[in-house]
């Protein structure tokens, strides 16, 4: 036993070791020059040595992530109490030609929203897959195959392999499909995609997407990986879709913080926030970049936004709480506070929100 867990520590080690760089010296401040920047006064996001430093994350951070991560999921010791591992979160088929007439908002699972906005499907954060390495398989059935999604503009909020899929981006159709990604994503979509055309922002600046719609990049409380070597080599970030009078947010994964409450102060008028509920237990090696449910719910009450859809919860066993209890917390949480439960819109997994 004690032969195993110190081979365990050997491997995070080695994980860890493998992304870590010294924060000595000047950084660069990268964004892309070619998009406007909607907040005046922020220079651009720190890059040093080849990773994104900040100021909402360091290199540090997602390597002690991913070493209480390690050490916790390789501990011989750690409690294994049963409990339920099943998901109750209801599926329903999800069809684009049943609702694509409507502007509309559908959750397919975990992280994975589509918004249909000005006859453009929008995909963001796609995984409609079983996701590699510790994840494991989905939970419940899919309520859409990839290849029956035509799409026309993809999102991804960050890097890790849970937000974005290989092999779902490959099956994605679509003639012109296009991509807005965060700052150094563009090279791993060319590689599955070479059909792309990708535009890379740093924070706080829009994409040009020639539409009717409006694509902000904005701040998450984060980080980035999806192999040994590459820690914080792409940035992370959360986006605010906007279209006619009705604006969209979508955090991505992201620890609390106080860049809520700089959003909501820099867009007084956002409409829904879809936020992330689960995968915040044991919080010593989740709260530095997951919520749990009472913060997201803050989240929400910080962007002042005037509904709340939930999601990354209910698909994936991802972390040490019970599949349930992510939603059940929420419930609660909503009732003390005295919110509105109409504020709150929870779906199915594969349920449409029509959006006129």
């Amino acid at each position: 036993m004690h032969h195993r867990l110190g081979s365990s520590f050997l491997i995070v080690l080695f994980l860890t070791c493998s992304g870590c760089q010294t924060l000595g010296g000047e950084s660069e401040l990268l964004k892309n020059s070619a998009l406007p920047t909607i907040k005046t006064d922020f220079p651009g996001n720190p890059y040093k040595h080849g990773k994104f430093v900040g100021p909402y994350r360091s290199i540090q951070h997602g390597g002690r992530s991913l070493w209480d991560y390690m050490i916790w999921k390789f501990d011989p010791d750690r409690p294994r109490d049963l409990r339920e591992t099943e998901s109750s979160t209801p599926v329903v088929a999800y069809s684009q030609a049943e609702h694509g007439a409507r502007p509309h908002l559908a959750w397919l699972g975990h992280a994975t929203v589509l918004l249909n906005l000005q006859g453009k499907t929008i995909l963001i954060d796609p995984i409609l897959k079983s996701p590699r390495l510790f994840h494991g398989k989905r939970l419940g059935d899919l309520p859409v195959e990839a290849n029956q999604l035509s799409v026309d503009i993809l999102l991804a909020t960050h890097a890790h392999r849970d937000h974005l899929d290989r092999a779902t981006v490959v099956e994605l159709q679509g003639e012109s499909m296009r991509a807005f990604t965060p700052l150094k994503m563009g090279g791993i979509l060319r590689d599955w995609r070479p059909d792309l055309e990708i535009q890379e922002a740093g924070w706080f600046q829009s994409y040009r997407t020639g539409l009717d719609l409006e694509i902000t990049l904005l701040p998450a409380y984060h980080w980035s990986r999806r192999s040994i070597f590459d820690t914080n080599a792409v940035l992370w970030g959360s986006y605010l879709v906007t279209y006619g009078d009705v604006s969209i947010f979508i955090a991505g994964d992201s620890g609390y913080g106080q860049h809520f409450k700089e959003i909501g102060e820099l867009f007084d008028d956002i409409d829904f926030a879809i936020l992330p509920i689960g995968s915040y237990d044991p919080a010593h090696v989740h709260q530095n970049s997951h919520m749990t449910p009472e913060e997201a719910l803050q989240a929400f009450q910080d962007l002042a936004a005037d509904r709340m859809i939930p999601v990354h919860y209910g698909t994936y066993d991802l972390s040490a709480e019970p599949i349930a209890e992510p939603l059940q917390r929420l419930e609660k949480e909503v009732e003390e506070r005295g919110i509105s439960a109409n504020s709150i819109d929870i779906l199915d997994i594969g349920e449409v929100l029509y959006l006129e």
